[in-house]
């Protein structure tokens, strides 16, 4: 397999406790990365230390720290590590998530068969799981990314993306005006101009987070509302399908509904997803499998019934 140079990005705040299994998985590569650039987001713990500590430990890793003067969010530390990256691809990886052993492996693979591809991208698993699936590198599990396929929701983990610097660079990077959704904007603009291929295969392993912003309707839906404003208005990646519009707003309304209920906020559930019928009644990415999902939900939020368990996906 032939050598390309590969940047690991990796925005941190508040990391002090989940860092070092980050740092390790990196390490763990079956292909090694060329750097690991580290932004510190201004974090008021112990995250610089613990980094600083780490790398002590490991003199020989190609570790980048920067610690920022004011805080920027993900995505103005993101932005930053790609402006200070020097590989050709930069690898994303947030600070409370690990990659799995063969994950540049596999896609780097991928890359070198699909040599005009732009950004390559895979499945998560939970950090606490013990079957990984299948690892098979070079094995060709892998389909095309279209813009319908952002219409109901963002299929992409940042954790999981391997994306080429000077499209990163000739795209702006991230929007700084988005907070949690940032993400979902910057594939959109990816997808809507690049080639991309999303991989049949783990790559990466998540810690879910209670009371993380993508998980609490109040400060997510406004975010993600704005960035389908951006994608549906003039210029935007959605501008010319405006036949998926009411589809996406459904879809993002039940699924504020499902965070509203999941936090004991009945009446904005309630409120939530009878809006997403009024944008469309048709069935939603989630009814594939449930046709009736939401009829079951609003038939619980009538009866008040309280959720088993605080998930940020749907269930029953």
């Amino acid at each position: 397999m032939k050598q390309m140079s590969v940047s690991a990005v990796i925005p941190a705040y508040n990391a002090e406790s989940t860092i070092v299994e980050t740092l390790d998985s990196i390490l763990a590569q079956t292909i090694p990365v060329s750097e690991i650039i580290v932004v510190d987001d201004v974090s008021p713990d112990l995250t610089v230390a613990v980094i600083q500590r780490w790398q002590a430990d490991h003199p020989n890793a190609p570790l980048i720290l920067i610690e920022q003067s004011e805080n920027t969010g993900p995505a103005g530390a993101r932005n930053t590590g790609i402006e200070r990256a020097t590989g050709k691809w930069i690898a994303f990886l947030d600070s409370d998530d690990a990659w799995l052993p063969e994950k540049l492996a596999i896609q780097l693979a991928a890359v070198e068969e699909n040599p005009g591809v732009t950004l390559v991208c895979g499945r998560t698993v939970p950090l606490d799981a013990e079957d990984c699936g299948e690892w098979d590198v070079g094995s060709g599990k892998w389909r095309e990314f279209s813009l319908k396929d952002f219409v109901s929701h963002n299929p992409v983990a940042t954790s999981t993306v391997l994306m080429r610097r000077n499209v990163l660079l000739d795209l702006g990077g991230f929007d700084l005006q988005f907070c949690g959704p940032e993400d979902y904007d910057l594939w959109l603009r990816t997808i809507s101009k690049h080639t991309s291929l999303e991989l049949d295969l783990p790559l990466s392993r998540y810690r879910s987070t209670v009371g993380s912003l993508s998980m609490d309707e109040r400060k997510f839906l406004p975010q993600v509302l704005r960035v389908l404003t951006k994608a549906f208005g003039e210029g935007g990646a959605l501008n010319a399908h405006p036949e998926y519009r009411r589809r996406s707003y459904a879809e993002q309304y039940s699924s504020a509904s499902w965070m509203a209920y999941n936090r004991g906020a009945n009446r904005i559930a309630l409120r939530y997803l009878l809006m997403s019928w009024l944008y469309d009644v048709r069935c939603l990415h989630k009814e594939q499998e449930d046709p009736l999902l939401r009829l079951k939900l609003l038939v619980r939020y009538l009866l008040r019934h309280k959720p088993d368990v605080a998930v940020s996906k749907w269930g029953i």
